[in-house]
């Protein structure tokens, strides 16, 4: 079974880190009236080979609801950074898509975040930082089932 003390100090780690980093995120981003949710939804979709994803998909791979992606993507709409399509291979669903402004503003913002990532994270060594990334990522898994 484990020892349940690590499980909840754990836990609680986790939540406080995830609490911290959305913190640091948005005094990072605040200057720019971008919320660190809306910069996680732009990787996202950028990350993709076709730049665009349905509702659904980044729902799931932000592990929320399309209501709360919906939301996030009509500010950005409002600034001109997305666009909302029909599916050409489902005309039921919608598409998010960036525009080429966002592309811009983001290309124009490399070194800034690139800084601000090395002063979040540069103190780890990189093995380190692979062995997180590799926990991270099956608890995530074990986790993605059941949300």
């Amino acid at each position: 079974m484990g020892n349940i003390l690590l499980y909840s100090e754990l836990f609680g780690t986790l939540f406080l880190v995830g609490n911290a980093l959305t913190h640091r995120g948005n005094l990072h981003l605040q200057s720019t009236g971008v919320s660190v949710v809306q910069w996680q939804l732009c990787a996202a979709l950028s990350q993709r080979p076709e730049k665009s994803a349905n509702l659904s998909t980044l729902a799931a791979q932000l592990c929320t609801s399309r209501q709360n992606i919906k939301q996030v993507a009509q500010g950005l709409m409002m600034k001109g950074w997305l666009r909302m399509e029909k599916d050409p291979a489902d005309s039921r669903a919608l598409l998010l898509a960036l525009t080429p402004e966002c592309e811009e503003f983001w290309d124009r913002r490399v070194t800034i975040d690139r800084d601000f990532l090395v002063s979040t994270f540069g103190s780890f060594a990189d093995d380190e930082l692979q062995e997180t990334i590799g926990v991270l990522q099956r608890l995530y898994k074990r986790l993605e089932g059941s949300v």
